[in-house]
């Protein structure tokens, strides 16, 4: 298989992956709000690192990379949901 094909599709079902387990560990498992939150701003540190990785290995601006866009996506909505999550524990610490 072409290796343009198979690392964005593999970083993408590791990535869902990810959001699965976060999503059932949350729901099903033993939740506490620590816990959780590391794991979530472990995995978004592990998607800013990819997001550099793409984006100096893979990204050329000649060629299209429509297959890239999914784990950037992913990436990029991981980080927005990490910000929120803190931005809202933020508000709540000084209410």
């Amino acid at each position: 298989m072409n290796k343009n094909i198979l690392f964005p599709v593999l970083i993408s079902v590791a990535q869902i992956i990810s959001f699965g387990y976060l999503y059932y560990i949350n729901k099903h498992g033993n939740s506490h709000i620590p816990i959780a939150l590391i794991e979530s701003t472990i995995l978004s540190l592990f998607n800013i690192l990819l997001l550099i990785g793409i984006y100096f290995f893979v990204y050329k601006p000649q060629q299209v990379l429509d297959l890239w866009i999914i784990p950037v996506c992913l990436s990029i909505l991981l980080i927005i949901i990490v910000v929120i999550v803190y931005s809202k524990m933020f508000i709540n610490k000084y209410n």
